[in-house]
């Protein structure tokens, strides 16, 4: 069941990680030492990727196709459509160059994650045009006695699921089946068929008539990320309508929802997948789009990012979307700092990762290089620890950027657990 809240995977934590001081100067690019008490341990304290695009790639200039391989963080860039971006007015705050595509697919590929038990991927996307489509059909339901029937897929016929929105709906139909309406309220519903070009639909009773043909359907996805053993077979997806784990032949944690950002604004992605405990959350700005979605079944391990960014599929994709993507962190562990946009963690709607460079065994010091990201100069952000165990100090440590450290006398911290 898919819940909608903000921060609704946080729950209250007695031993919260807790910020004492923070030393140096605290501007864009500083080493900045922070103390405190329960941060936890972090084996390896640089994270297994920060990419920041200008920090991975010398002597690119602007619109050049970005390079892949041994030498670099990604082994692909799809269709070869990414280009290295660095036109000023379409940078994300202190950054100077972007992950960019003009129209269509703009998704790197390929970066393996060792010891990925536990994976968490952030990253900065934006779009210039909606990436949500589907058909959208008038309908006349009245009582119970109306019904919809999924005839076939004509291009993959043994896709498992469509999806109906209208009334009491979502819900799932199979192929061949037929669904009757239950609470006829709704005078308009969606079809998603994902990956068709074709679905054929018949409506009974006072529906819309039959052999209704969906046309305007497509998966694109976000994110892909697999089980290095098998990227194709063992598979996790994140498209504009649904996200959902495949282990061939079977699917799980299959969730419905539209998955369409704001156009012409920078949103801040996360995906944390526990494949000890077989579940994924996936936040949009904070909120947790899927929460603690469960996967049990599937026998699989995910340590690879097999596509991320916007990597268009099916015939009827939006193919003219221009896409900007920046600051890729992951990591093969819940351990990581950020600075966030208000006094409490779980009310934040814009965070900013800071990279480690230092994690004491004690739990008592982390060292970071300052990300001010789109931050402006003189502005007070919040600093929260994420220990180990997902726990986040729920009160923020305020700093001021630009500007010296201890600026601001902090509160006392509480606990949050974000894992």
């Amino acid at each position: 069941m898919l819940v909608f809240c903000l921060f609704c995977f946080a729950n209250i934590s007695q031993a919260a990680p807790s910020i004492s001081a923070v030393n140096g100067t605290i501007s864009h690019g500083n080493s900045v030492m922070i103390s405190g008490i329960e941060f936890g341990t972090k084996t390896t304290a640089l994270p297994n990727l920060w990419d920041t695009v200008e920090n991975q790639y010398s002597g690119l200039s602007n619109d050049a196709k970005i390079p892949v391989g041994s030498d670099y963080p990604w082994e692909g860039n799809i269709y070869n459509a990414t280009k290295y971006n660095s036109i000023r007015s379409e940078q994300r705050g202190k950054s100077s160059a972007n992950y960019h595509s003009s129209g269509g697919v703009n998704a790197m590929s390929t970066h393996y994650v060792p010891g990925a038990n536990y994976l968490y991927i952030s990253w900065w996307w934006k779009a210039d045009a909606n990436v949500f489509v589907s058909d959208q059909l008038p309908c006349s339901f009245d009582d119970s006695t109306d019904s919809i029937t999924v005839a076939n897929h004509e291009y993959v016929e043994d896709n498992p699921v469509m999806f109906f929105a209208g009334g009491e709906l979502p819900v799932n139909i199979n192929p061949g089946d037929t669904y009757y309406v239950k609470n006829p309220t709704a005078d308009t519903f969606q079809i998603y068929a994902p990956w068709t070009d074709k679905a054929t639909f018949s409506f009974g009773s006072n529906g819309i008539g039959t052999n209704y043909v969906a046309t305007r359907n497509h998966s694109s996805k976000f994110l892909r990320v697999s089980d290095h053993s098998d990227i194709v077979n063992k598979t996790f997806s994140w498209t504009q309508q649904q996200a959902y784990v495949y282990d061939n032949p079977n699917v799980f944690g299959n969730v419905w929802r539209e998955n369409n950002p704001a156009i012409n604004v920078w949103h801040f992605f996360e995906a944390i997948f526990d494949s000890v405990n077989r579940t994924y959350t996936l936040l949009v700005d904070g909120v947790a789009m899927y929460d603690v979605i469960d996967w049990a079944g599937a026998d699989l391990v995910f340590n690879e990012i097999w596509a991320i960014g916007w990597h268009t599929g099916g015939v009827y994709s939006p193919t003219l979307v221009k896409t900007w993507m920046d600051d890729i962190y992951v990591d093969n562990t819940p351990s990581r700092v950020v600075i966030g946009n208000a006094p409490t963690y779980s009310t934040c709607n814009h965070l900013e990762i800071q990279p480690a460079t230092a994690w004491s065994s004690n739990g008592q010091s982390i060292t970071v290089i300052l990300n001010q990201g789109s931050f402006s100069d003189g502005s007070i952000a919040y600093l929260y620890v994420v220990d180990s165990d997902g726990t986040a100090n729920e009160t923020g440590y305020p700093i001021t950027l630009s500007g010296s450290s201890d600026a601001i006398a902090p509160t006392a911290p509480s606990g949050l657990d974000v894992s």
